[in-house]
C-alpha cells in the first residue's frame, strides 16, 4: 500500500480528524481575512466585480469550513472507508451530492441551533452550485435561489456561527484548535 509523507495510507489519511480540522481552520481564517473587503466601496465595474468575488469566495469558504469540520467528526469515528478506487461514495456522507451540510450534521449527531440550521441550508447551496456557477444547475435550486439568494451573508454573524461549528466539531474529535 502506498503511503503519504506522514507514512499514512489513504484510509488513515482520510480518517485523520486533525487534518480535516486544520483544513477547516485554514478556510475559516481566509474567509475572516477577506470578508471585510465585501463592504468596500465599488466605484468602477472592476471594483464591483472584485467586491462580489470577495462575497462569493467568503460564502464558499464558509461552506467548506463547515463541511470539513463535520467530516472531521466522521474521520474521528473511522467512518471514511476506502476501496480500490478511493473514498467510498456512501462513506463520505452529505446526501446524494456529498455536500448537504444539514445531512452531514444529522449523520454525525452534531447539534445545531436554529440560526445554524438556517445558515447551513444556505451554505449547502453555496457548496453545491453558488460558489462555482453564476446560476443554479437544477430547476428546484433555480426557483429557490430566486426567493433566497444563498450567496447573501450576514457578516460577521455568519462567520461566528461557522466558527462555533468548527470549534464544536474539534471538541467532539478531541482535536486542539489554532483558531480561537
Amino acid at each position: 500500500m502506498k503511503t503519504d509523507s506522514l507514512g499514512q495510507t489513504l484510509a488513515a489519511s482520510l480518517n485523520n480528524a486533525e487534518s480535516w480540522i486544520r483544513q477547516a481552520e485554514q478556510q475559516l481564517m481566509v474567509a475572516e481575512a477577506i470578508s471585510p473587503k465585501v463592504r468596500m466601496r465599488a466605484s468602477t465595474e472592476a471594483s464591483n466585480l472584485l467586491r462580489v468575488g470577495y462575497l462569493k469566495t467568503t460564502a464558499l469558504l464558509l461552506a467548506l469550513t463547515v463541511e470539513n469540520s463535520l467530516k472531521a467528526i466522521k474521520a474521528s469515528k473511522n467512518e471514511l472507508e476506502v476501496d480500490t478506487r478511493g473514498l467510498k461514495q456512501q462513506a463520505r456522507g452529505g446526501g446524494k451530492s456529498g455536500h448537504s451540510l444539514l445531512q452531514l450534521a444529522v449523520e454525525t449527531g452534531f447539534p445545531l441551533s436554529t440560526s445554524q440550521t438556517s445558515l447551513l441550508t444556505k451554505l449547502t447551496e453555496v457548496g453545491i452550485w453558488a460558489g462555482k456557477y453564476h446560476t443554479p444547475i437544477s430547476h428546484s435550486q433555480f426557483e429557490s435561489s430566486n426567493r433566497i439568494d444563498p450567496r447573501s451573508l450576514t457578516l460577521p454573524n455568519d462567520i461566528a456561527l461557522v466558527k462555533s461549528i468548527l470549534l464544536g466539531a474539534a471538541q467532539i474529535c478531541r482535536v486542539p484548535v489554532v483558531v480561537a
